[in-house]
């Protein structure tokens, strides 16, 4: 599978690329309405003709006996992946969500990774998973910084830049490496849309619901393939954080791992109006992160360059993420 196009690069990260430049893949959500004029189909009328989530509608039926909703995923209407009742509140919970709600704030914010975790049965596995996360997060704010060379509007008006235009970012959201970390029962009925759609990135994702999941989401509400169980790891962790924070290589967003979530905002038109000059992230600076191996037996050091990136060293971090994927992917049984 080609993640990028090896001979596009630009120095603005990858969350601030998808916030800036991936338009949100458009969900399907079909109704069978026996009530043309009901209050629920009003409200997705108006959602979708207003685009102020990420989904076209489609009506169908005229009996009462047939009122139902479904959500279908981008590009694969044979599967729904959600259905219920059609009412105003089933209709409200497909395409909004508190969860959702919240990832849009901390996004929109300036954080840079939205972490969405999916306990499992195990209380004791899922504290030792939540101690990980925070732990590697907090670590991962400290060492990853901005990639050297990207540049704000304000530094191109004031004449300070005179190079590639990829690499200036819009907006006044803050620029900086900041994490958050959101919870999730998966038993919450007002999150049953939202906690599908995650499930639904990989076909046997619900066959691993006694484990733990970390769903990494960036951008306009991407997501990755989830780390589940004994695969939540500093390392695992870390790749991702390193990938999703480092330079983006790749204009053309299907190109690139993840899929979209269903997202009641209106992105180019999200105010940011509440983001004050204090908050504004200073002009990045130039600096070399480096890891170590927590392992004392076979210490490896991973040294991620954040001036601008080799194609040939590009490839290799991306080449390495995407083994990671499929070797996960291959051995999950055994690691949930």
């Amino acid at each position: 599978m080609a993640w990028v196009d090896i001979g596009m690069s630009c120095q603005v990260p990858v969350f601030r690329y998808a916030l800036e430049r991936w338009t949100s893949d458009q969900y399907v959500v079909e109704v069978s309405a026996g009530d043309p004029a009901s209050p629920a189909l009003d409200l997705l009328k108006n959602r979708s003709e207003g685009q102020t989530a990420n989904f076209t509608l489609s009506v169908t039926g005229e009996s009462p006996a047939q009122n139902e909703v479904k959500l279908i995923r981008p590009r694969q209407p044979e599967n729904p992946i959600w259905t219920g009742p059609f009412n105003e509140a089933t209709v409200a919970a497909v395409i909004d969500s508190p969860t959702r709600r919240q990832l849009v704030k901390d996004i929109l914010s300036g954080v840079s990774v939205v972490w969405v975790f999916l306990p499992g049965k195990d209380p004791a596995v899922n504290e030792t998973a939540r101690k990980a996360l925070q732990s590697t997060l907090d670590e991962a704010k400290q060492k990853i910084k901005i990639p050297d060379g990207v540049v704000t509007h304000d530094q191109v008006s004031e004449g300070q830049f005179s190079g590639d235009p990829d690499d200036i970012i819009d907006g006044d959201i803050p620029l900086k490496i900041d994490f958050s970390i959101l919870e999730v029962a998966r038993d919450d009925p007002a999150e049953a849309a939202f906690v599908d759609m995650l499930l639904s990135i990989e076909d046997d994702l619900h066959e691993f619901t006694d484990s733990p999941m970390l769903f990494p989401v960036f951008g306009r509400g991407r997501f990755l393939e989830p780390l589940i169980g004994r695969g939540i790891t500093r390392d695992t962790m870390l790749s991702y954080c390193v990938y999703l924070c480092g330079a983006c290589a790749c204009e053309v967003k299907h190109q690139n791992p993840g899929m979209d979530l269903l997202i009641a905002t209106n992105w180019k038109a999200a105010d940011a109006a509440t983001v004050t000059a204090d908050t504004k992230a200073a002009e990045p600076k130039p600096e070399t992160v480096h890891f170590e191996s927590t392992k004392p037996a076979s210490t490896v050091a991973t040294t991620f360059p954040t001036a601008r990136y080799s194609l040939t060293a590009l490839a290799v971090v991306l080449l390495l993420l995407g083994s990671f994927l499929l070797f996960k992917r291959a051995d999950r049984k055994s690691k949930s």
